[in-house]
This record gives structure tokens, sequence and C-alpha cells, in this order.
């Protein structure tokens, strides 16, 4: 029957059709029971065919209903959900859309209340009538600090102190409940609280929600904080104005006469003038005076072309003290950029101007001391650029370190200084200069450009903007005087036992035994030789440590012949019974200027050596002449022998003291004499130099100083 009807059908169409069946159904069993002898079980179960008929019916009638009924109890809880029904019902397809469209319709409304809710910059909360916090938006959290679950629940008052139920209550009262006049909102100020307990200032509006279970006033609590601190900046930037210590005025630029017409107290100070002698009179007239100040000069004309500018002004005021300003002029434009004021800063700068005035003449004393200082100074700024490096420094150094272009970086001046080190002694790193056992030095051994020994300090400013300061000394003369030292002690001693081993050795065999004659002359002799050879090298020793200690200042230095130096060095050298005799050549007759007993003996010790170093013999010849250096004249004394000579090396170390060219102790002496030839002439400001090859002998050359004037007065005669 209902294949019939064109679908959708109609709920009474359907359970019409539904009874209608169930009966035809019926009425056909009753009859085929009352017209036949069927059995009471067939007339049974065409009954329960019937009642499950009508079952299947009614299920296809109602399950629509059920499913719509529970859609609408799920509605509160899934605004915005749809229900599709599979149903030929017309009224449940009708009801199905009908509460489609009302969701949606719901979803839209609450999206955009919640939009609007949520995006509102101000706290909103929904309170029930005992002051509970039923609802929060996102605002609440960035206000109290405070999540939107944490405020939930919570009383009104935790969140704004003073805020509770009952003063909710006499807010709004009674009375428009009772009459039913409109909803009021109530602005109060108070004080709300964040998580943290900090309180700051707020305004909330309060709304009464009538006819609302749940709700029974809306609060909407805005942060007054910017807006307090703004109004309070204003007043205190009003206050900071009049009080300021720097002198402030005000010219009004829309009056034609441009007058000044505000004044602080420090500005009558500064300018030592009463505001009736300044306000209403422009800047032009107020520094009539003062016209030939070329920073007045510079104010006036900015006001005149209307610009911002910046002078320095000198005022002389009437106790005919004088002062330096420095005198900022700004424009005050409106909201339509039209001009309408002049602000003017000043500021005492007399003190400023001085210490800069100090501070560059200071800067400029330390720049010629570090100029003209024999040791180095290196600057680095806080971010390790080179700042600056003395010429001392770049002396040491043998380069030039500061750039024209980017400043060098001490990563890279490390690695720089570094590669002009000894590969046998490394610099290290500067950062651990400080580590070790002065907390503050370094030893640096350079080997290019030339060999020389620093010592090296670094000090870090904490305070200030944090330089970097390297300081170097050059230590090479005292690290050489101190390996010399060193040196001499140990060469002392040895030199020194050798000696006193013999004696000793051959005094005890003579006290302990008995020698015959010829044996005892025999050890007597080696220890009076010894004895002699241990007493030369003392008096060699006290020579030296006379000559060092004194520098020269018991030297009687005064002209005399040359000749007669020569001959008496000679004289006292050669004995009528040694076969070997001086070989004496030219000497010049000219005046030197010596101490003669001091070079009588340098003379002595080069003619003694040129002896000792000729074991096999061999001609020893003395010889002058004289020899131009620069604007001075030297008398050269020129030894040569013709003994065993020397190599390179060991001409190099001739000097040193207690060096000897023979190791193997075959030629007696102390290893001093030549030092002393070179202390004595070098005290005459003359030098002492050898020139030696091996096999070939030895020449020694002895420079002393010639007495210019007396050369002068024979050249004249």
């Amino acid at each position: 029957m209902l294949e019939r009807l064109k679908p959708p059908y109609s709920l009474k169409t359907i359970l019409l059709c539904a009874v209608a069946g169930t009966l035809l159904l019926m009425a056909g069993v009753f009859s085929m029971l009352t017209s036949s002898d069927a059995p009471a079980a067939v007339m049974l179960m065409a009954i329960g065919l019937a009642l499950v008929c009508l079952r299947w019916v009614l299920e296809r009638l109602l399950g629509p209903v059920e499913a719509l009924s529970s859609f609408a109890q799920e509605l509160p809880r899934n605004i915005g959900r749809r229900i599709d029904l599979p149903t030929h019902s017309l009224e449940a397809r009708q009801l199905a859309l009908a509460m489609n469209q009302a969701s949606q319709d719901i979803f839209e409304q609450v999206s955009q209340v919640q939009a609007i809710v949520n995006t509102a910059p101000d706290a909103i909360m929904g309170l029930n009538k005992d002051g509970l916090v039923m609802s929060a938006n996102p605002a609440c959290t960035s206000l109290f600090g405070r999540d939107e679950g944490q405020i939930q629940g919570l009383t009104v008052e935790a969140c704004i102190p003073g805020l509770n139920a009952q003063q909710l209550h006499d807010f709004f009262g009674q009375v428009h409940r009772d009459y039913g006049r409109p909803l009021r909102i109530v602005r109060q100020d108070f004080f709300g609280t964040r998580a943290d307990g900090t309180l700051f200032p707020v305004q909330i509006s309060l709304g009464e929600v009538k006819d609302n279970a749940r709700l029974s006033y809306a609060c909407i609590v805005r942060d007054m904080t910017d807006e307090r601190a703004t109004q309070e900046s204003s007043e205190l930037y009003e206050r900071a104005l009049a009080s300021s210590h720097n002198a402030v005025f005000i010219i009004n630029a829309k009056m034609s006469n441009q007058p000044i017409v505000f004044v602080n107290e420090a500005f009558q100070q500064v300018f030592d003038l009463k505001p009736h002698q300044v306000l209403g009179r422009n800047l032009e007239q107020l520094t009539l005076d003062q016209a030939r100040n070329d920073g007045f000069v510079e104010l006036n004309a900015a006001i005149r072309e209307q610009r911002n500018t910046s002078a320095t002004i000198t005022l002389v005021l009437s106790d005919a003290r004088e002062i330096i300003a420095k005198v900022s002029l700004s424009l005050v434009m409106s909201g339509n950029q039209d001009l309408t004021h002049f602000v003017g800063i000043v500021s005492d700068v007399t003190a400023h101007i001085r210490a800069e005035k100090a501070i560059a003449e200071r800067s400029a004393q330390l720049d010629t001391i570090f100029s003209l200082s024999p040791d180095g100074f290196v600057l680095f700024d806080e971010r390790e650029r080179l700042m600056f490096a003395n010429p001392a420094f770049e002396r040491m150094t043998g380069r030039a370190w500061m750039s024209a272009s980017e400043p060098m970086t001490l990563e890279l001046f490390e690695s720089t200084l570094g590669g002009l080190c000894h590969h046998d002694h490394p610099m290290g790193l500067i950062a651990q200069w400080a580590e070790g056992g002065d907390p503050s030095q370094s030893r640096v051994q350079l080997a290019r450009p030339q060999h020389r020994v620093l010592r090296a300090e670094l000090r870090r400013s904490l305070v200030g903007r944090g330089e970097t300061i390297l300081y170097f000394r050059d230590i090479t003369h005292e690290d050489e005087v101190d390996r010399m030292k060193s040196e001499f002690l140990a060469s002392a001693a040895h030199e020194l036992r050798t000696p006193m081993v013999s004696i000793f050795g051959f005094t005890e065999l003579l006290l302990r035994r008995k020698f015959k004659e010829d044996r005892q002359a025999d050890m007597l002799e080696t220890i009076h030789r010894q004895s002699g050879l241990l007493v030369k090298m003392i008096n060699e020793l006290l020579d030296l440590a006379r000559i060092e200690s004194r520098r020269g200042l018991d030297l009687d230095i005064s002209a005399h012949s040359l000749q007669e130096l020569v001959h008496n060095s000679v004289k006292g050298l050669m004995r009528a019974e040694q076969d070997r005799q001086v070989t004496l050549l030219d000497v010049p007759e000219v005046q030197v200027l010596i101490d003669p007993e001091k070079m009588q003996l340098a003379l002595s010790n080069l003619l003694s050596n040129a002896f000792k170093y000729s074991p096999q013999g061999g001609e020893v010849s003395l010889t002058a002449r004289l020899q131009a250096d620069g604007d001075k004249r030297f008398a050269v004394l020129e030894v040569q022998d013709h003994g065993i000579g020397m190599k390179p090396d060991q001409v190099s170390r001739a000097f040193e003291r207690f060096y000897r060219a023979d190791a193997s102790g075959n030629i007696p002496g102390t290893g001093l004499g030549l030092s002393l030839v070179k202390e004595i002439a070098e005290l005459h400001n003359g030098r002492a130099e050898l020139v030696s090859e091996p096999g070939q002998g030895t020449l020694a050359r002895l420079y002393v100083p010639v007495d210019e004037s007396a050369m002068a007065l024979t050249l004249v005669a």
C-alpha cells in the first residue's frame, strides 16, 4: 500500500496504512478460521504475524523521532552539529532540517559572541549571585596571571579585593528588580591582584543578568596601569620641567615678536636674571649685550629660519663670572604640523669643557711620554682591537702595527708576534700570561729582527671600557748580564780551584813526607808558579771589579805622549835575559787622552797574550797609526803575532771573561786579560778588536782617542 504513495510520507499516512493493513490481515485470518476447521495453532500464528508486522511498522515510524530526541538533548553540548536521517517520514525530515538550521544559527551567534569576548582587551567574567566566577575570557589570564580554569570557581574577591557578593548586591539594590527598570552598569575603581600578589589599579563595569539561573552579573575589568602611569608621567614631566637642574625656556612662535613665555628656576640661576627681566622679551633682546657671541648668533638665526639647532655660548654674568653653556633649541609642532613653540634646554658645561681641556692636555702629555718611552706599550679596546702601539714597541719588533684600515685583532697580534719568537722559546697565549708564578708577567724571546728578550706584562681594566694594556720592557742586556754572571761564577770557581788544588796538594805532600832536595825544589817551584797564577788572577778580578763598580770615575785621563805609552809598556814587559823581544815599528808622535796606568795595563795584556799564544816562537810586533772615525781621531795600536791563531767563533768570544782559546791548559793564563783590555778601552771611549786565522796568528787593535786640541796646535805651528 505504501509503495503506491510517492515519498516522503507523512506520519499520519504511515500510521493509517499500518493500522489498516493490520486490521485487514487480522480480518482475513479470522474469516479463514471461522470458515474452516483450521486448528488453533494456525490461528495463533496468524495473530503473531500480524503483531510482528505492526511492530515493524511502529519501529520504522518512531525510530527517527527517537534519533531527533537524542540529537536535541545533546545539542547544548554540541552546538553546530548536524543530523542526517535516512527516513521517508515528512515530519521527521522537516524536524531534522529545522533542528540543523537552529544548531547552525546558534553556533554562528555563539561564535560571534565568543570571538568578541575572547578578543576583548578587557577581562570579562560571569558571576553568580554568590560572587563566584562562572566564566572568564582569555584576557583574564593576562590580567590576573591565572589560567581560565584556575579563575573559574574562585570568588571575585580573590581577583579584585573588596568586591564580594554583598558589595555586588549593594551596587544594584532591589529597586530595579521590583519595577522592571533597565539593567544598570556600575563603574568603580578598585585594585586587582595578580597570582604573585602584585596589586594594580583597575576599573570595573558591572551589569545585571536577568532571568538566568547560572549567572547573575557580568563584570568587565580594565587595567588602568598604563593610563595611571601616563597621567602620573604627565604630572611628573610638568614638575620636572619646573624643577629641572637644566635651564629650560619656551618661546611662543605664533606671536610676531616671538617672546619667551616660560623659564624655570634653573634658567634664572644660570642667566642671573629674574622672571620679569625675561618673560615677554625675545631671545635677541635678551642677548643684546652678547651680540658678538657666535652661539647667540646661531640661536637667533635658527629662530628666524624655524629650524632645530645646538650651540655653545659663553656668558659673562653681572659678577664678572664667565660660564660656558650648551643650548639645544627644538621646534614644537601642532597636529597640523604648524610651528607653535620653541623649547630651549640650557646646560652649564663649564666644568665639562674645562675637564675636556685638561684631559686633552693630559692625553697629549701621556702621548709624549709613551712616544719617548724606551718601553713598549700596546693598547686593545674592549672588543680586543688594536688601538695604539708606541714607537718603542715598533722598534723592538722591527715593524709597524697600526693599520689605516681595519684594526688588528688581539688574536692576529698574538699570532704575528709569536712568529717573531725563537722556535725553542714560543711566546704562549697572551690570555695565559696572568697564570703562573707572577700573576701578570711573561717572558718573550724574539728571534727577529734581532735577538731580544722582553718582559711582558698584561693589565685588563676591570672598570671603564674594559681595555687591555700590554707592556714590554727590553731586558736583553739584563738577561745577558745574568747569563755572564752565572758563567763568570762557574768559570771563576773552576779557574781558582785549579791552582789552589795544586798548592794544597804539594804543600800537604811536603808536610807529610820527606823528599830529596831536587824533588822538593821542583815541588816548591810548582807551588810558587801556581801561587803567582792565583795572585795574578785575583789581581785581574779585583781590577775588573774596580773598573765595573767605578765605571771610570777613578780614571785620571789627560793628554800623554803615545810614544811614551808604548815604550813604558814594552819596557815593563821585556827583560834583558829573555830571548824574545817585541819588534817595535813606527809610532807617531801624538798626544792621546788616557789614564797612563790603566792604558799601559791594557797594552801589556795584549803583548803578553801575543807571546803566550806563540808557543813555538815567532815575531811579535807593535806598531801604531792614526785613523779618523767620523769627527774623531784615534791612535790605533796594533799587536801582531804569528802563533796558533783562532777560529771565527773563538774570536767572537775572546773578550768574554775566563774564555780561553786554548782549552788544553798547556798555555798558562786566567782568561781575564782581554776582558780587562775591552773594559779599559771602552772607558777611554775607544775600543778593542781582534783579527785572527787558525795557524796564521792574531792581530789585536787598540783604539785610543787622540787629543784633538793638541793636534790642532801642532798643525797651526
